[in-house]
């Protein structure tokens, strides 16, 4: 997995107070995402807790690029 960051928002790359902030903004809002999409059925994460994890993380970076297009995630294929 590669993470890079472009033009991040002024205030964040070197401010590790500011940087905490926006993470657990973040994480709230796509936690809650998760929560309702769980709710509602249109997200079904797997069953083997492993796999759960694993897709969970994928979820979860998924939804901090679309939120954030700044922040460039990418998985290579081993």
């Amino acid at each position: 997995m590669s993470i890079s960051f472009g033009n991040a928002p002024k205030g964040l790359i070197g401010e590790p107070a500011a940087s905490v902030v926006f993470m657990n903004g973040e994480k709230a809002a796509i936690g809650a995402s998760y929560r309702a999409g769980i709710a509602d059925g249109s997200l079904l994460p797997p069953l083997d807790p492993a796999m759960k994890n694993i897709w969970m993380s994928d979820y979860f970076m998924q939804q901090l690029t679309a939120r954030n297009p700044w922040i460039n995630y990418s998985v290579m294929p081993r």
